[in-house]
């Protein structure tokens, strides 16, 4: 029975492969190309700024991968494709439903028309990312989580004889001057410098997840 030892031993020995890895927090997993070799066994190639090629049996790889959250170049094309499509379908949405759903909020708690001067947000000139911060991204994850990378802000600029300070609780916002970034989209009205802090700025971080299946 010695050849099925044999066969064993072939089927369930290492064999070497080569991926091309990515960091997704921006760490530099196990630290040098040394000490990835001494901890997990395995050999880098081609290290860059975008990430670097690693070279070894399937369960080190595995290890390695599960210890710091590395996403494969297979990965990589998905979420790009899926981010893709998804600021496609916000570029479309944001500026229109979007935004008509951001009038009806506030109007729902100012009420009168009359008492604003504009409501502006950056919408559709934002672009959703993959999450790198939070590490909610995972390998053996079964969700994307995506990110608006700066702030998602909303400014109500009221006429000067209202006073904003009655609105901020109401719009779980704070007073203080617009600070216009250029990427706004006019929702109603039109933005007044003039209006100074009788402005309302409500600022949120935005997170999607995205059913991998």
């Amino acid at each position: 029975m010695k050849h099925i030892k044999l066969f064993e031993q072939f089927i369930n020995e290492k064999k070497s492969e080569t991926y091309v890895a990515y960091v997704d927090d921006k760490r530099e997993p196990g630290g040098s190309d040394k000490e990835i070799k001494n901890d997990y066994n395995l050999d880098v190639k081609d290290r860059n700024s975008s990430g670097f090629s690693i070279v070894g049996a399937k369960e080190d790889i595995e290890a390695f991968i599960d210890d710091y959250g590395i996403i494969l170049d297979d990965e990589i094309q998905v979420v790009q494709d899926t981010l893709k499509e998804l600021n496609q379908v916000w570029s479309k949405w944001a500026d229109k439903e979007g935004a008509e759903i951001i009038a009806d909020e506030v109007m729902k708690q100012v009420k009168d028309e009359e008492a604003i001067v504009y409501i502006m947000a950056a919408l559709s000139k934002q672009e959703w990312v993959d999450d790198q911060i939070n590490g909610l991204n995972r390998p053996d994850g079964t969700e994307l989580f995506v990110r608006i990378p700066s702030d998602f802000v909303i400014n109500v600029g009221f006429a000067d004889d209202v006073d904003a300070g009655k609105y901020v609780r109401k719009l779980s916002g704070m007073q203080n001057d617009a600070l216009v970034s250029g990427i706004e989209t006019t929702i109603l009205g039109e933005y007044m410098s003039s209006v100074g802090k009788n402005n309302i700025e409500i600022r949120q971080s935005m997170f999607l997840s995205i059913d991998a299946k």
